[in-house]
């Protein structure tokens, strides 16, 4: 991939909540190549060696003089959601990409919600 500008890069990203496989990955390598794009492979389960040969194998792109992995891997954990800026150490983009930070507000509390049925239940 050539110089990456900021007005035509496009970047994907994809989320897989359960245990991301290698032929997931390459999925994503594909629709990255069709795309022309640099990727962001988000998961909460970590990724294999094979997987991490992948994204080695998709190569690098070029911004300002910096060259930075075209595919990359995310695993969400609590320490993101803590100190969002924790994300400019895990994900390789030009710094002016990740701005702003600021901490995301957790949307899900400890309480269990009940839910009361009124009327007939077979």
């Amino acid at each position: 991939m050539g110089c990456a500008e900021t007005t035509n890069t496009r970047i994907l990203a994809e989320v897989k909540s359960g245990k991301p496989t290698i032929s997931q990955v390459r999925a994503f390598c594909r629709v990255m190549d069709k795309n022309d794009a640099i990727g962001v492979f988000i998961t909460i389960e970590p990724v294999s060696a094979g997987m991490r040969q992948e994204a080695a194998d998709m190569g690098t792109f070029l911004h300002n003089n910096e060259t930075f992995p075209r595919l990359q891997f995310w695993q969400i954990d609590d320490a993101y959601f803590q100190a969002p800026s924790s994300l400019r150490n895990l994900i390789r983009l030009p710094k002016q990409w990740l701005e702003p930070m600021r901490k995301m507000e957790r949307r899900f509390t400890d309480t269990q919600v009940n839910f009361n049925l009124r009327g007939n239940v077979d």
